[in-house]
């Protein structure tokens, strides 16, 4: 590789690899764009990572993303990103929905909390649908993917009583949610707390 094309090469891969991750945001990756590429392991995998989650149900169907690529195959995850730098996590949440659904909610309250080991911190917020129709909102990193055909991204509703049966991530808070649409959801915020080897679930009042 020529050394005046490795910069650019190195900020392409650098910026593949951010979009990939699901729970960076545009801060960290132009951060990451204009250092090192060794830099990128130690800085996603020290600093907390904070991502705000939408858990939507309406008419007994939950929305999810359905994603697909050459190295997981076809699975789902509950619609959401990375909070960004001077958002509030309610506010990240209407903005990640909006770009990856191009729908309107409203945030009703604090369902669970999905802690890591390293610090980050996943907030799933319960929702109401306000209206819209799911689909990719054009010019985001989501839809750039699936034009590029490196990852292919589509928001949906599923019928609720398919859940259990989905690959749908993150486990524990799918394990949840499948638990409290049978037994009834709780006044309280549900704490998951993830190790490398378990996941140990506390009640705690709001």
């Amino acid at each position: 590789m020529e050394d005046q094309h490795r910069p650019l090469v190195l900020r392409a891969k650098i910026l593949r690899y951010c979009n990939y991750d699901n729970h960076s945001n545009p801060y960290r990756c132009r951060y990451l764009a204009s250092t090192q590429i060794h830099q990128v392991v130690w800085y996603t995998h020290n600093m907390p990572r904070n991502r705000a989650v939408a858990v939507v149900i309406h008419e007994n169907k939950l929305l999810v993303m359905y994603r697909k690529n050459n190295k997981d195959g076809e699975f789902y995850v509950f619609p959401g990103g990375g909070v960004e730098q001077g958002e509030t996590n309610e506010q990240a949440t209407i903005r990640e929905i909006d770009e990856e659904a191009s729908i309107e909610i409203k945030i009703d309250r604090l369902l669970y909390e999905l802690h890591h080991g390293n610090g980050d911190i996943h907030y799933f917020f319960l929702c109401t649908y306000v209206g819209g129709t799911p689909a990719i909102r054009i010019g985001t990193n989501e839809h750039a993917e699936n034009i590029a055909g490196e990852e292919f991204h589509k928001p949906e509703w599923v019928d609720l009583d398919t859940i259990e049966n989905l690959v749908l991530y993150p486990k524990e808070a799918t394990d949840q949610l499948v638990i409290d649409l049978r037994e009834g959801f709780s006044d309280e915020t549900i704490i998951m707390e993830r190790s490398l080897t378990t996941a140990q679930i506390q009640r705690v009042k709001i």
